[in-house]
């Protein structure tokens, strides 16, 4: 495709959109070339197929009617794999052939400084869930020396700064895998790290005591049935001291409903917390720019999931803005004929939000 197009521009050649958007089709709607041989114009289904294969991560993955067999992830010189017994034998026998493993863990290893671990049930004596922790960097943070007789609102100087920028950087390696306790703290002093203050200093300190006093570890359970991505967002207009909005989201990977019960069984495997760069007006376009995060990052995580598992995952939303959910259940594409101005179109008309 790439080199049809060069030969166009190259010999000055004028295409209609039509043919070039044909040329797509061919490329990535094998079943539809037959049609378009046929077809005088592209038809609004093709087009919207066409448009759903680009916009959609989930759509044309080559897992698609397969079933995983095992996975395996690698960073420098760290591999993490898991799979049928039949896969990590063959895996192990086929590495070993051509490397020397220094070392090897099985159901309880370390892995980028996460400690994952598949915890046995005492009374089944089967396996129960994976948790994944980090005490061994918890342990390994040390707070900021703050001299003494400087005032909050005395600026730092290059060492303090210095120190300031390195315990904020082991802090956010820690709150972005496991300690989701301090998402909301870390953004606040993370806002600061240009220009610290001795306050700052402080504030920072006192949240790597709450994390050395309280570490958090996730957990992981098994889940039966196709998964669906359960995803809370939600805002704060103008509430932080520098008077911006804040924004935060949490997701899970959640089993299917089920209609004779209420809840369902879960796993927490995504938060963050940051603050609205964009232009906000009220409560409400922030919650609208929370709620656009979260679906956009439920939809940046169905992909990787799709290639692991095969399977396509729904993605349920729940907010407390009540105003956003009557708008994405009654917003619809305005039907407009021959009209040559753009039609804007709702941010809640791309997706649907379950309550």
């Amino acid at each position: 495709m790439l080199e049809m197009n060069h030969d166009m521009n190259k010999e000055l050649t004028q295409t209609s959109l039509e043919e070039e958007a044909e040329v797509l089709v061919s490329v990535f709607l094998p079943s539809e070339r037959t049609y378009l041989a046929t077809t005088p114009q592209l038809t609004p289904e093709i087009v919207e197929e066409l448009l759903e294969h680009f916009m959609d991560p989930v759509n044309g993955s080559n897992a698609k009617g397969r079933k995983p067999i095992g996975m395996c992830c690698l960073h420098v010189d760290d591999l993490f794999i898991t799979g049928t017994p039949d896969f990590l034998e063959k895996f192990k026998r086929v590495v070993k052939s051509q490397f020397k493993i220094g070392h090897e863990d099985f159901n309880d290893l370390m892995f980028t400084g996460q400690r994952v671990k598949w915890v046995i049930d005492e009374k089944t004596k089967k396996k129960s869930h994976i948790t994944v922790e980090q005490s061994l960097c918890v342990s390994e943070l040390t707070e900021v020396v703050v001299p003494k007789g400087l005032k909050d609102e005395d600026k730092c100087d290059k060492d303090l700064h210095t120190a300031y920028r390195s315990l904020l950087g082991s802090i956010n390696w820690l709150q972005s895998r496991t300690q989701f306790q301090a998402c909301y703290q870390f953004s606040r002093c993370a806002s600061a790290a240009a220009a610290p203050t001795i306050g700052d200093c402080k504030a920072l300190n006192k949240l790597c005591r709450q994390i050395v006093g309280d570490p958090m570890e996730l957990m992981f359970w098994p889940i039966q049935g196709d998964p669906r991505l359960v995803a809370m967002p939600d805002a704060a207009f103008r509430n932080n001291s520098d008077k911006l909005s804040q924004r935060a989201m949490v997701i899970f990977m959640a089993e299917p409903r089920k209609e004779d019960s209420k809840n369902t069984r879960g796993s927490f495997i995504f938060f963050q917390s940051t603050k609205i760069k964009r232009t906000t007006l009220s409560t409400t376009v922030a919650e609208l720019y929370a709620l656009m995060k979260c679906y956009g990052t439920c939809q940046m995580l169905r992909g990787p999931i799709k290639d692991i598992t095969g399977l396509s995952s729904e993605i349920h939303m729940r907010t407390d803005a009540n105003n956003l959910v009557t708008t994405a259940s009654t917003t619809h594409v305005p039907e407009q004929q021959e009209t040559s101005h753009d039609s804007n179109v709702e941010e809640g008309s791309l997706f649907r939000v379950y309550c």
